[in-house]
Order: C-alpha cells, then sequence, then structure tokens
C-alpha cells in the first residue's frame, strides 16, 4: 500500500466523535491530507513538524509527547492536542488507514 492510498483520522477521547482526513496536494515535497468535512490540512511544516492547520495556516492541532526532531515521513500515530478558540481537545491519531477505511494498516511507528 503506498502512502497516496492512506487516510488518517482523529478519534478524540473525550465522546469518540472521529475526524477524518483523505489525501491531498503535496505540500514542500511531503505528502498532506484533508479533512473531508471542513478546509482544514494535516501536513508538515518546518517549523513544527506535523501539525493541522485552517485555510490561513493557522496551527490548530499538534502532537503533544513527540518532538519534531523525532517525527518521521508519517503523521504520527501518538496524542495530538486541539486548540479552537477558548477549548482544547485530546485526539488519538490512527494512521495509516486505506482511504477506503479496511483495516489493512502497517505498524505503529516506534520512538
Amino acid at each position: 500500500m503506498s502512502t497516496t492510498d492512506l487516510a488518517f483520522e482523529f478519534r478524540r477521547r473525550l465522546d469518540g466523535q472521529v475526524y477524518r482526513f483523505v489525501p491531498a496536494e503535496d505540500r514542500d515535497g511531503r505528502r498532506a491530507w484533508r479533512r473531508v468535512d471542513l478546509p482544514l490540512s494535516l501536513a508538515w511544516t518546518h517549523e513544527r513538524g506535523w501539525t493541522v492547520t485552517d485555510e490561513d495556516g493557522l496551527v490548530l492541532s499538534a502532537p503533544w509527547d513527540l518532538d519534531k526532531a523525532l517525527q518521521g515521513a508519517l503523521p504520527p500515530e501518538t496524542i495530538w492536542i486541539s486548540r479552537k478558540g477558548d477549548k482544547s481537545y485530546v485526539y488519538e491519531l490512527r494512521g495509516a488507514v486505506p482511504e477506503d477505511g479496511h483495516e489493512a494498516r502497517p505498524p505503529a511507528l516506534q520512538v
């Protein structure tokens, strides 16, 4: 399975809500994904590593416990924290899910 076939899911710990990201146009030579229901991007930034940003480039979510230097070629399967106005949420990124949603995924990144 190539990275062009992968989708990612953010599962909110509070209530189990799932947000899905599907392949999008590459950015700066790296893969990128877009959220299916809003204009948000999951992509690499030179400043912070993997992040979720809005259309203006405002960072809305990032890995909580994994420094940029330890992040690999794909968004890390770890805890992510989001910020929306005065609210923050904790998510688990479930990565390397084929775009069709079937469960054939490689092992998680080991750090």
